[in-house]
């Protein structure tokens, strides 16, 4: 399953929450606190520390530029 790491509230996660739900492709959604990015830091493995990230699996995909 799709697991979406968001701030609810960031126009950045509105966009790939409305993708994915247009996808049809169940998924779900991990809020995190604005304060607390450990769980995004892990995921990434200390290479990026904003949202959304998206989650499958072992696979992580998030921006890199």
């Amino acid at each position: 399953m799709i697991d979406l790491i968001q701030f609810p509230w960031s126009p950045y996660c509105i966009v790939q929450r409305r993708i994915l739900e247009f996808s049809g492709a169940p998924f779900k959604i991990t809020n995190i606190p604005s304060g607390d990015r450990s769980l995004v830091w892990r995921l990434t493995r200390q290479r990026y520390y904003q949202v959304p990230i998206v989650r499958q699996g072992k696979s992580v995909i998030f921006e890199v530029s």
